[in-house]
């Protein structure tokens, strides 16, 4: 019978120097300790408005929903702008939600 090595062999050796897989390195960047993340502060002035609204939001709960809800909801606004993103949104929500509960089910009770 014949030699049927067509050079095969030869061409994908596994020796040190003939290297024929790709490969790739992932690199991710490094924490540094003690430094804060600017994306997750938030401004004292907008934690201020949103600790205020959220005031108003769970008074709307309780007493007078389409005064407080409403200033709730403004409020809420503004401490989202200022930066206070997750007090300003729990005070919308809150307030919407007195409103809402206020206008379709206490009529009919």
């Amino acid at each position: 019978m014949g030699n049927y090595n067509n050079g095969f062999e030869d061409e994908y050796k596994n020796d040190d120097q003939n290297y024929n897989e790709e490969t790739a390195a992932e690199i991710a960047a490094p924490y540094r300790l003690g430094q804060e993340d600017s994306d997750n502060t938030e401004r004292v002035g907008g934690k201020g408005l949103g600790i205020s609204a959220l005031i108003l939001a769970i008074l709307s709960l309780f007493y007078a929903p389409l005064v407080w809800g409403t200033l709730g909801i403004i409020v809420g606004f503004l401490a989202i702008r200022r930066g206070s993103m997750a007090l300003g949104s729990w005070s919308i929500g809150i307030s919407a939600f007195s409103i809402i509960v206020r206008m379709l089910i206490v009529p009919f009770f």
